[in-house]
């Protein structure tokens, strides 16, 4: 091979270590933006503050259940947290993360992938794990029922007041330390009230309440705060007496045989706005003039609770009996023969009043 030949190859292989050395540069370059961006995006870290008035932090479920309604206000327990399922949608609706925590604080820090402003934040309390697994969407996640059983119990029978479903959804704002969501969250469930049964019969009549129930109650709910109202129709009652062929019984919406005087009881009820509504039974022995035993029969004051049941109300009921009832707890009732006084609160605010007579 003479000089310039050798020349020239060289040349080429300069050229080609050159173009080699400036490839490899700009693969390492390309890759470092890659991973600079990649952990920007897995390193978003959000807290989520749960509304401070709602929240308690609960160390255990309630030591003492109950397989009927509640004689004792449970309030002071109503709000606690055993656990919480927290979701991040993006703002078309699909889901970016969810997560469980058990035994949250008011506050849950967390890292989201890819998150911003434009994202929803959604939360619930005391859900059963897993119950959202398969969800991908917000209106899957809000779509998802559960039984009353399940919102209610953790055996089908024993209420448990301290293990209330509760829903809240928040949005997403920056600060210094990342990103924040203020979650405002309410009770999918309803509460009725009874506060306190009077009688007051003309010619000294009398009436000995038996039992005390719910009827026409559906038997799952919704994870969603606006629109909580199962589309399954099956219902339940509380009766321990009574024939309701189309519902099932639970013990825990009713109070029966009752011995001694009782004025006040507290239930737990789904959603309703069927026209299927959902009401409040009092049954006992009716005695027109007082006379005795021989003289009473049995009888039913069927009392419409609403005709749209709310999540995150407590139905407050005052009756007095003023006369007969009806022969079935399906029958529509004279409330002429009743007063009832309701006042419609939140779990703990009024909100509004309403008298039946």
């Amino acid at each position: 091979m003479d000089l310039k030949s050798k020349i020239i190859i060289n040349q080429k292989v300069t050229k080609m270590k050159k173009f080699l050395s400036m490839l490899v540069l700009s693969l390492a370059l390309l890759a470092c933006t890659k991973q600079e961006v990649y952990d920007h995006e897995t390193t978003s870290v959000i807290t989520i503050y749960l509304n401070s008035q709602a929240i308690t932090r609960s160390a255990a479920k309630s030591s003492s259940p109950t397989r009927s309604a509640l004689v004792n206000d449970p309030k002071s327990v109503e709000n606690n947290v055993n656990s919480v399922t927290i979701a991040v949608f993006k703002a078309d609706g699909t889901l970016r993360t969810l997560k469980e925590f058990a035994s949250p604080s008011k506050s849950v820090t967390m890292k989201v992938a890819n998150l911003t402003t434009s994202d929803k934040v959604v939360c619930v309390t005391n859900a059963k794990s897993g119950i959202f697994t398969s969800i991908k969407t917000l209106e899957e996640f809000n779509a998802k029922e559960v039984s009353l059983d399940d919102a209610l119990t953790t055996n089908g029978v024993d209420i448990i007041a301290n293990n209330l479903l509760m829903y809240g959804s928040g949005v997403i704002s920056a600060d210094k330390d990342g990103y924040v969501s203020n979650v405002d969250m309410y009770h999918l469930n309803s509460k009725i009230s009874l506060n306190s049964l009077t009688v007051s019969i003309p010619n000294g009549g009398t009436f000995k309440a038996k039992e005390i129930f719910l009827i026409n109650v559906p038997a799952q709910l919704k994870y969603s705060y606006d629109s909580p109202y199962s589309t399954i129709g099956t219902y339940l009652h509380g009766s321990l007496n009574s024939s309701m062929p189309s519902e099932s019984q639970k013990l825990y919406l009713g109070y029966g045989n009752i011995n001694s005087a009782v004025n006040k009881l507290f239930f737990y009820s789904s959603p309703n706005n069927s026209v299927k509504y959902t009401k409040l039974i009092i049954f006992g022995s009716y005695d027109q003039d007082g006379n005795g035993p021989l003289q009473a029969k049995d009888t039913y004051y069927p009392i419409i609770i609403d005709k749209n049941v709310l999540p995150n109300k407590n139905y407050v009921l005052n009756i007095t009996v003023k006369g007969p009832g009806v022969d079935s707890p399906t029958d529509d009732l004279n409330y002429s023969n009743l007063t009832v006084t309701m006042n419609i609160n939140n779990f703990d605010d009024v909100a509004k009043d309403v008298t039946l007579e």
